[in-house]
């Protein structure tokens, strides 16, 4: 028995050494998770920017954080309804919103769709409270 248990025992460890470190996501409730924006998920946040071309649904091109010029590029998607209308961002417009960052686990899992574009992985994404500003640039 001792000797079949032994291989059985390495090669265990062997797979769970090759295996990502993983959390679970009930680790994650006493925490406030920073986001893209560098705010905790959920922070009342106002951000300007405007249209850009990028692989997300509706994206932001962020030019401030609560009136603070951004330094790098931050590129998020929006999201929300105000007054029953869905957002949908022009190029050509400026944009200031009011929300929060918040996000998800999105697209198929590497055993569902191998080598896909846009793996499974976590997303963030901006949902609009209030539009504060709009304007044609």
């Amino acid at each position: 028995m001792k000797t079949m248990l032994l291989p059985w025992m390495l090669c265990c460890a062997g797979a769970c050494a090759l295996a990502e470190p993983a959390i679970s996501v009930t680790d994650l409730q006493p925490y406030n998770v920073k986001g893209l924006l560098g705010k905790p998920l959920g922070s009342r946040t106002i951000i300007a920017g405007r249209f850009t071309i990028a692989m997300l649904s509706n994206p932001l091109k962020v030019t401030e954080i609560d009136s603070t010029a951004v330094t790098n590029s931050i590129v998020i998607s929006i999201s929300g309804k105000v007054e029953s209308k869905e957002i949908h961002l022009k190029k050509g417009v400026s944009y200031r919103f009011e929300g929060y960052e918040s996000g998800e686990f999105g697209s198929a899992p590497g055993w569902l769709a191998p080598g896909a574009q846009q793996p499974f992985q976590f997303y963030s994404f901006f949902v609009v409270t209030k539009v504060l500003e709009q304007k044609q640039e």
